[in-house]
């Protein structure tokens, strides 16, 4: 599983945007942007980058290397706060809120599609709305 909240601490990568630029939070301070492979690699570790061997033992990926040192890593505030924004699917809203959940489980960067009714953050700000009100209109996905 991909986590890009902590490729977004490590080196910025996907930071507050997914896929397709959609928006997924507030942006981090990086520990330090994509720097590329260290010019002192192992041997090793060169020809393990430049295999072409996908199913190659120990194979990791073509793209966005990238270093950072021990230091950087303990120096870094590991509680400091991130606001993650995606949408949740309405029934799943109400079955967190029902559980006393602060948060679901899950939620996406984005929905589109035939039947979706989407209700932004920036629509709650404006004018909140009730989970009755969000029924009547038909609303099938929440921005959280």
């Amino acid at each position: 599983m991909r986590n890009y909240d902590l490729f977004a601490i490590l080196a910025g990568v996907r930071n507050g945007a997914g896929f397709a630029s959609c928006d997924t939070g507030d942006a981090v301070e990086p520990i330090a942007e994509n720097r590329g492979l260290p010019e002192d690699m192992s041997e090793a570790l060169y020809a393990l980058i430049h295999s072409e061997e996908e199913d190659a033992e120990g194979w990791i990926g073509n793209h966005s290397f990238s270093h950072i040192t021990l230091r950087e890593l303990l120096e870094h505030d590991w509680g400091a706060a991130k606001t993650n924004r995606g949408f949740v699917d309405l029934e799943d809203y109400k079955k967190c809120l029902a559980e006393g959940k602060k948060r679901p489980d899950s939620y996406c960067g984005d929905v589109w599609g035939k039947g979706v009714k989407k209700y932004t953050v920036a629509e709650m700000r404006r004018k909140p709305l009730t989970l009755a009100q969000l029924e009547k209109r038909k609303v099938s996905h929440l921005q959280l």
